[in-house]
């Protein structure tokens, strides 16, 4: 399941950089809560994939 979800999350970066050939990289980020639950040993529900904001700054 871990291998399978890395392929994902990698195959959505390679769509970001074909659809927005501008950026100049990906940022991965932990919430404080997300952190704090993987510390502790708990497991944290899935909600989704990924969240994006786009600046076009």
């Amino acid at each position: 399941m871990l291998e399978e979800l890395r392929k994902l999350i990698y195959e959505v970066n390679l769509e970001f950089y074909r659809v927005f050939p501008f950026i100049g990289g990906v940022t991965h980020t932990h919430s404080i809560n997300a952190v704090v639950l993987a510390q502790a040993c708990l497991d944290i529900p899935v909600l989704g994939i990924t969240h994006v904001d786009i600046s076009m700054d």
